[in-house]
């Protein structure tokens, strides 16, 4: 029979290399306390690495640069998942995403519904910010997205070219889970979001 340690590490790398997880991954293979224990004694043994409190990965490895640090959006979602509150972006990551900028957002935020913290992963810093519902709206959809754009550019910089774009970005899926966010939209972008999911 397997023992607890040898199930997580079974469970780990069936996953692969580059999996980020947390204690709560495990809780059917034994208590918080066992599990947490087992995970700090296979990170002492560098069978897996802790990036932060609570917050461990298998981390995939170069010949050249060693281990590899993940991509900081798998350690947000995995927070997420484990505290099982809802994050949504920021405005210029918002912008990003749908392609209306190029530019890379220089620190990593993230709006959330659970309490504000900051996450050392590494050298780089994520910071989860407490947001209001209205802000959480749409989060994890396009329609989320669209929102967040809209509240960043402000009523100067969204122009007839922005609004071309989003009309050709979104589809009638993300009209429908776009139409009921609109109240939570600033009152100024309201008619021009009618517009654009009518």
């Amino acid at each position: 029979m397997l023992m607890v340690p040898d199930k997580i590490m079974q469970r780990v790398t069936r996953k692969g290399r580059g999996t980020v997880f947390t204690p709560r991954d495990f809780l059917d293979l034994g208590s918080r306390s066992a599990v947490d224990k087992t995970l700090s004694r296979l990170a002492s043994q560098h069978k897996v690495r802790r990036l932060a409190r609570g917050i461990y990965d298998y981390p995939k490895h170069h010949n050249l640069l060693g281990d590899l640090w993940p991509p900081l959006t798998d350690v947000v979602k995995a927070v997420a998942c484990d505290s099982n509150r809802q994050l949504q972006v920021t405005g210029i990551q918002a912008l990003h995403a749908l392609g209306l900028t190029t530019q890379v957002p220089a620190k990593v935020i993230y709006l959330t519904d659970g309490k504000s913290r900051d996450i050392q992963v590494g050298k780089k810093t994520i910071q989860l910010k407490h947001a209001s519902p209205s802000i959480m709206a749409g989060c994890g959809q396009k329609a989320g997205l669209v929102l967040q754009a809209i509240r960043y550019l402000g009523s100067k910089g969204l122009n007839r070219e922005i609004v071309q774009k989003l009309f050709l970005l979104i589809n009638d899926k993300d009209k429908k889970q776009l139409k009921p966010l609109i109240r939570f939209a600033p009152p100024w972008s309201r008619d021009t979001l009618y517009q654009l999911t009518a």
